[in-house]
């Protein structure tokens, strides 16, 4: 802010005040308050001001003005957004204040980032750059103007921060801490002017992995970097997204499925073409962080797999849920619905690597096939081909040179890169913040070595696309579009990646866009046709979409080799899907069979209260009810069901809820 050069004393009737100015503008009017009493509240402040604003007006005034006006708008806007209140903005200076320091800083944050915008085609000398302080204190209240040290505390730490750059007090810092994400930066106790004891100070930036806690910089090393965009959305919708991606649970052993149910979901694709399980590769090596590469060649081998259309994979999400158990073959077989698994481990040292594999006939419980590899680590990729190639002629599976080539190939031959890809792929494989935080690294690490590594662009979509799925960012549209942008990235580099494609298409469908969303998990069906995941996501998207049948066709073959996929979220959808479609019985045991893996989720009591109601069966339907509410204590049907785009789909769920007495 720039420095107060003078002021002037004077009386207006009875009062005397104060005025203040910064160079020829006044600042502000402080009253005395000896002469009246005055209102006192404690307040979030905010303080911005504008660096080099006089060598910017010295340069081009008109051009500046023109450039401040367009930032005051947008600051106005944000402010407005996040409950602000703008109390006075003098030339290049503005003053706010807000009901919660959590809502300034998270506007701190987004003006920042969108004042990044205007400035996008100016040359550096050119560009205005905003400095930001934010105090938690006590203020006195003169009509719709804020006084005291609480507000000249929020202007000195404005100058503490870097141009484009936030810096709070400490006690707005211990308001925000538990309650946000961000970067932060400790910067001291500092002496400012004016102000007779020292201040606690830091700086923050925008991070989404970040948790609040801070390291220590001094003052002249506060953090100049260009904030990345930052938008917090706090909808019901991503709540039920987060809810969604909860892989929890796992399969269900004693559910008792309708005949025709049974049928279709159970008929074992033994029948139809091969199908086979991989269960995750033991880790041999000394060091347990290898576990992550062991369950990123896992993957690997399973992604492989799933591109040959004579054969039938289950999901990695279903064998992870098996790793480091022991099981019985046979058994596993059945649960699997497979007719062969494959088990192996892997030792890795610093240039080598040692696999062992088996493939065994689940019927019979016996070896069909096992070998030992002991390879150079740079000839990864060739060890995992001969394994494929293995597999496929131990099957009988009749396959072209042109689709032999479209699976074998891969999209990196630097074995470093492929490294760091595998680790990420097996970190993110444990569905946890910590995880997903390091397999970002990684991921970043590949394609830093190979910048034209299309697999590792679309996995790091997938790590932002995860983050915004579970919850663990606020800045939930932020990773949606960086998702996005990633997934355009590998398609740029390969249009045959079919991971890209689905990642593309679940965000499509999250926003609602549905057409664009089956257009490409569609396309990565064609290149993944065994995927059963892309199998679910597309019921998924064809369910919402009005589509019932169809939706129909796609869980159930998903279904068939994924006994855990969304914590029972696939389960509900069919039922709801059977509902629409007047298959009562079906919707109660597809959704009875959903509540053994995941009990304490309320969308299978709503459907089950929809499902009984038409039956006729009214206490049930009215005990289903009882339990909506009891889990959601606010549960109202107009509210229920928005995402459907065929409004009469939304209003046949609404119906049988109204009849089992939800309101």
């Amino acid at each position: 802010m720039s420095a107060v050069l003078g002021c002037v004393f004077f009386r207006i009737g009875r009062k005397q005040v104060t005025v203040l100015f910064a160079g020829e503008i006044p600042f502000c009017i402080v009253p005395d308050v000896r002469d009246e009493k005055f209102k006192r509240k404690l307040t979030a402040i905010l303080s911005a001001d504008a660096t080099g604003y006089s060598r910017l007006m010295g340069q081009d005034d008109v051009a500046t003005v023109q450039l401040l006006k367009r930032c005051q708008k947008i600051m106005d806007d944000v402010i407005r957004q996040h409950h602000g209140r703008i109390i006075d903005s003098p030339g290049d200076n503005l003053l706010a204040e807000f009901p919660s320091v959590v809502e300034a800083a998270k506007c701190a944050l987004v003006i920042q980032d969108s004042l990044q915008e205007p400035l996008t085609s100016l040359p550096e000398d050119r560009k205005m750059r905003f400095r930001i302080g934010i105090n938690l204190g006590d203020v006195i209240v003169d009509g719709d103007r804020i006084y005291g040290d609480g507000v000249n505390i929020a202007a000195r730490l404005e100058g503490l921060a870097p141009p484009g750059g936030i810096c709070i007090s400490g006690s707005a810092y211990d308001q925000i801490q538990n309650k946000m994400t961000f970067a932060c930066n400790y910067i001291g106790e500092q002496k400012v002017k004016n102000i007779a004891a020292p201040i606690r100070a830091y700086t923050i930036k925008a991070d989404d992995e970040a948790a609040g806690t801070c390291s220590f910089s001094p003052v002249n090393d506060a953090p100049q970097h260009r904030l990345r965009l930052v938008l917090v959305l706090a909808t019901l919708a991503v709540a039920v997204a987060a809810a969604i991606y909860l892989w929890l649970g796992g399969p269900n052993r004693e559910t008792t499925v309708s005949p025709t149910t049974a049928s279709q979901m159970a008929s074992g694709a033994t029948q139809e073409k091969p199908s086979i399980g991989v269960l995750p590769f033991n880790n041999f090596s000394a060091d347990k962080e290898q576990d992550f590469f062991c369950d990123g060649i896992t993957s690997d081998i399973i992604t492989d797999l799933t591109k040959f259309r004579q054969l039938s994979v289950t999901s990695a999400h279903t064998v992870f849920q098996y790793k480091g158990k022991s099981i019985d073959i046979r058994k596993l077989g059945r649960e699997l619905n497979v007719g062969y698994l494959l088990k192996g481990s892997i030792q890795k040292t610093d240039d080598r690597i040692r696999i062992n594999v088996q493939l065994i006939d689940t019927a019979k419980g016996e070896h069909v096939w096992a070998d030992r590899y002991n390879e150079k680590l740079e000839n990864i990729f060739q060890l995992q081909d001969k394994i494929i190639q293995t597999i496929v002629s131990t099957l009988a599976i009749q396959i072209g040179d042109a689709e032999r080539l479209r699976v074998m190939r891969k999209d990196t031959r630097n074995y470093r890169a492929y490294d760091y890809y595998i680790h990420g792929i097996g970190q993110m494989m444990h569905r946890t913040r910590s995880a997903n935080s390091k397999a970002r690294r990684l991921l970043e690490k590949a394609i830093e070595i190979d910048p034209e590594y299309a697999s590792a662009y679309a996995a790091l979509g997938w790590y932002y696309a995860l983050q915004a799925d579970f919850g663990w960012t606020e800045f939930i549209e932020q990773s949606y579009h960086r998702a996005m942008a990633l997934a355009q990235k590998a398609l740029n580099i390969d249009n045959s990646q079919a991971s890209a494609y689905e990642l593309r298409g679940s965000v499509y469908a999250r926003n609602g866009q549905y057409d664009l969303a089956v257009a490409d998990l569609q396309h990565a069906l064609e290149l993944n046709p065994n995927d059963v995941g892309l199998q679910l996501e597309m019921g998924h998207v064809f369910f919402y979409s009005g589509q019932t049948e169809r939706a129909i066709q796609h869980i159930e073959k998903g279904l068939r080799f994924n006994l855990d996929w969304r914590g029972g979220i696939a389960d509900m959808e069919l039922g709801l899907a059977y509902y629409l479609t007047g298959r009562y019985e079906d919707a109660v045991n597809i959704v009875r069979r959903g509540m053994s893996r995941q009990k304490d989720f309320v969308g299978h009591y709503i459907t089950l209260a929809a499902v009984y109601a038409q039956m006729g069966r009214v206490d049930d339907a009215e005990n289903a009810a009882r339990k909506v509410l009891k889990m959601h204590l606010f549960f109202e049907v107009n509210d229920y069901g928005s995402a459907f785009r065929d409004p009469s789909d939304r209003e046949k769920i609404a119906d049988g809820l109204r009849k089992a007495g939800l309101k």
